[in-house]
């Protein structure tokens, strides 16, 4: 019985304070409940060396997100092009350290910044099911993703990355190529700090918060039941401004990031699909 419970069982007036308690108690529980099922499904795209029969992991690429139920993740496409192999998906298990899987195949979008890839063993039904809705400016988003720095933890002594959430709003639509050329800006002093120029496509939000590189792949999704993603996460810019304090030039960065819209991607047919589009895949019964 919750602390409401007790208090109504001895006939006692529940108090304000009492009440907000146990609103707040539900509202932890949800939350505790939701993070242990997007840990499940969310995961690290690295390499792992096997050598002396002790898996250790070589390098950290980004992040990938399961969908439906037969081991299948979306990732961007730049987390896996042309990186060593064998690739592995690194989860975070219960009870801390690190499961894996080999990633057995592969396949990358036409066009946009999204790769599709196979598992060889993974028993998650996955809570994450592609939006089918439209989003616009000012929408709310959530992602979890690796850090970057996961190589830096020495999982021999018992040290393990966690997820890294970020929140924030759509600051618009994007319907462009992210700064295809790396030459400088005409007007010194604005030219973008960026690594958007290995970066395809032309359909994505930006997004008013910065993940991080390790995020890249990640889902953004907000929290309706099934959790409905709207985007991959992909890419940052960061702009230096040049202002005037106290008759000084001081730079000062703008930074914002991208993801590639849902709508880009839902209705792609990769092959190893078998005729399924992602929307289908990640609609499959969890």
């Amino acid at each position: 019985m919750n602390k409401l419970g007790i208090v109504l069982a001895f006939g006692l007036a529940c108090s304000p304070w009492v009440a907000a308690q146990a609103q707040t108690s539900v509202v932890e529980q949800g939350l505790h409940e939701r993070l242990a099922q997007v840990r499940n499904c969310v995961i690290s795209v690295a390499r792992v060396d096997t050598a002396g029969g002790m898996a250790k992991i070589a390098a950290t690429y980004g992040t990938a997100f399961l969908i439906g139920n037969r081991g299948f993740a979306l990732t961007a496409k730049h987390v896996i092009a042309g990186k060593a192999k064998p690739l592995a998906a690194l989860t975070m298990a219960e009870a801390g350290g690190w499961t894996w899987n080999k990633i057995v195949a592969s396949e990358m979008h036409p066009s946009e910044d999204v790769a599709i890839v196979k598992l060889n063993a993974s028993s998650c039904r996955s809570g994450f099911r592609l939006s089918s809705s439209v989003e616009v400016a000012s929408s709310r988003y959530r992602i979890y993703g690796y850090p970057g720095d996961a190589t830096r933890f020495e999982t021999t002594k018992g040290e393990f990355p966690d997820l890294v959430y970020t929140e924030g709003y759509i600051r618009r639509r994007y319907s462009a190529s992210l700064y295809p050329s790396a030459e400088p800006s005409a007007t010194a002093g604005t030219s973008p700090v960026t690594e958007t120029s290995h970066i395809s496509g032309t359909s994505f939000f930006e997004l008013s918060q910065i993940a991080g590189t390790g995020t890249s792949g990640g889902p953004v999704f907000d929290l309706a039941e099934p959790m409905h993603v709207i985007g991959i996460y992909s890419a940052e810019k960061h702009t230096p401004h040049v202002i005037q304090m106290g008759g000084q030039p001081v730079t000062q960065l703008t930074s914002v990031s991208y993801a590639v819209r849902d709508d880009a991607f839902r209705d792609w047919k990769p092959a190893m699909l078998g005729g399924r589009t992602v929307l289908e895949e990640s609609q499959i019964a969890r």
